[in-house]
C-alpha cells in the first residue's frame, strides 16, 4: 500500500471534533482548553523525485509526510512579520507553547491514534513536516524533521534493502 493511500485512509477516519487529545498527550494539562481551537487535522504525502537512502535501505516511495493543523482563528502573519511573532500569535491562541503543542499533543495524537493502526509510525519516514495554519490556510508556523534527526526504520512497507 502506498503512503498516499495510507494518508487518504487516515484522513477519512480522522474526526472533525478533537476532544480526546488528553488520551494520547504527553502533557498533564486540562486539554479541554484546546476544544474548538482546531478546525482540522489532515495528513498529506508529498512525493519527491529523488531517491532517499539511509543505512543500506532505499525508501520505496520517496517523499515527505505532512501533518496539517488548521486552527479556528483568522490571525494572520504578514510577510514583514518576524517568525517569532507568528509563533506568539499561535501560542496565545492555542494557550500553549507552539513547540509543546506539536511535540506533546499533535505528535502523539496522530502517532498513537492513527499511524499505529496502519502499521507505521513517524519513525519510519525521514521527512515529516508539521504545518500549523489559520482558518484561511495561511501558514502560521511549521516544524520539520529530516534525515539529520531520523533514527532509521526497516519497515518493509516503506523501505527496501539495496545492495
Amino acid at each position: 500500500m502506498s503512503l498516499k493511500s495510507i494518508t487518504d485512509i487516515i484522513n477519512k477516519n480522522l474526526p472533525k471534533k478533537y476532544t480526546d487529545f488528553g488520551k494520547f498527550s504527553n502533557l498533564v494539562i486540562d486539554h479541554s482548553m484546546l476544544e474548538g481551537k482546531i478546525k482540522e487535522i489532515s495528513l498529506d504525502f508529498i512525493p519527491k523525485n529523488e531517491k532517499i537512502t539511509y543505512d543500506g535501505y532505499e525508501m520505496i516511495e520517496p517523499g515527505i509526510l505532512e501533518v496539517n493543523i488548521v486552527l479556528n482563528t483568522d490571525e494572520t502573519c504578514g510577510i514583514d512579520d518576524d517568525p517569532s511573532d507568528c509563533l506568539d500569535y499561535a501560542g496565545n491562541y492555542i494557550g500553549l507553547d507552539p513547540w509543546q503543542f506539536i511535540n506533546n499533543v499533535i505528535f502523539p495524537y496522530v502517532s498513537k491514534k492513527y499511524l499505529n493502526l496502519m502499521g507505521f509510525s513517524f519513525k519510519d519516514v525521514p521527512y515529516v513536516d508539521f504545518v500549523v495554519k489559520n482558518s484561511q490556510g495561511q501558514t502560521l508556523f511549521y516544524y520539520d524533521e529530516d534525515l539529520d534527526t531520523f533514527i532509521g526504520s526497516k519497515n518493509p512497507t516503506i523501505w527496501k534493502k539495496v545492495d
